[in-house]
């Protein structure tokens, strides 16, 4: 651990400790939970660049789920970085820069800064992912991303944030058998990874194959029952089976869950497809106590009101976001 902590730039066992829990929450995609390490690690130490890099990536992707933390938390936790008065390598300052460009969606920018990155540390797996996020979002290339995406993985197996572009990329070209494979191979090579049973549920859903997919996230959720991506691919195979009674009565059922946004969007959609309306926004409004102003949110609760006809009420919703 002595040797982890001079390369990622902390003279503190214990702050690496916390960084080190961050870095494997957030290759869960429990983003919540990696933002808390993160900052305790830089709570020890203040000149911490790698953990305030990692900190504004889970920021960052805590925008993919209702979530306190904002895209300026995540730049300004880029900025402490280039603009701290303690030492940073090239390397630092490149991967800060590169992602500050890409919450600021300067896709052009961020794509020469990792470039310039791999170009002097072809093995730096933080700037092969973000070539392929400026690959993805921006010049929309998806070949090129995937590429860039595999060379992370290829460095780092556990980076598992980096497969879900990858699945993405799947899903658009509806090369579902393909992705299919590539699931059962994760699942096959690490089945302790949740992640490996939701690209493949995934997978089996953009080929309508339901039942199946249900059958796989049953899987998931024993795996890991409070992340939430696992809530909104069962919303997704419910709704298409029209099976609402019996997904509010699974989603009740699962007493181990948390305040989930995921559970929340999920009842609201089973109430939608019974048309039971004030249900629906009775769940939504609970959800916007505990995240409020939430634009996804409001936006859902302005399209139930417009779904039960209650068009005032809906223009009411859209006018306050």
């Amino acid at each position: 651990i002595t040797d982890a902590v001079a390369d990622k730039t902390s003279s503190s066992v214990n702050a690496f400790q916390y960084y080190f829990n961050g870095v494997d929450y957030f290759n869960k995609s429990h983003f919540k939970e990696a933002i808390v390490e993160f900052k305790n690690a830089i709570a020890i130490d203040s000149t911490f660049s790698s953990a305030y890099y990692k900190l504004a990536m889970a920021q960052w992707w805590s925008q993919s789920e209702l979530s306190t933390e904002t895209l300026e938390d995540a730049q300004a936790s880029l900025q402490k970085v280039l603009n701290g008065q303690w030492y940073k390598t090239t390397k630092e300052k490149l991967l800060a820069q590169g992602a500050l460009e890409l919450t600021r969606q300067n896709f052009i920018e961020a794509e020469s800064l990792y470039k310039q990155l791999i170009d002097f540390i072809d093995d730096e797996k933080e700037a092969w992912y973000g070539l392929g996020e400026a690959y993805f979002h921006g010049k929309q290339n998806f070949d090129l991303a995937k590429d860039a995406f595999e060379r992370a993985i290829e460095l780092d197996p556990a980076f598992t944030v980096a497969y879900r572009h990858i699945f993405d990329i799947y899903a658009m070209n509806k090369e579902y058998d393909s992705g299919i494979i590539r699931a059962t191979q994760l699942i096959d090579s690490n089945p302790e990874n949740v992640w490996g049973y939701i690209f493949l549920s995934n997978m089996l859903i953009g080929k309508k194959d339901y039942e199946r997919a249900k059958d796989v996230l049953e899987d998931a959720i024993e795996l890991d029952p409070e992340l939430t991506q696992i809530y909104y691919s069962f919303t997704k195979v419910y709704r298409e089976l029209e099976q609402f009674d019996e997904g509010i009565e699974f989603i009740t059922g699962l007493r181990t869950v948390s305040d989930l946004p995921g559970k929340y969007e999920f009842l609201a959609n089973m109430y939608i497809g019974k048309r039971q309306f004030d249900n629906a926004i009775n769940i939504y409004e609970r959800l916007l106590a505990l995240y409020p102003d939430n634009y996804h949110t409001l936006l859902m609760i302005g399209f139930t009101y417009l779904l039960d006809g209650k068009y005032q009420l809906a223009i009411n919703h859209c006018e306050r976001i």
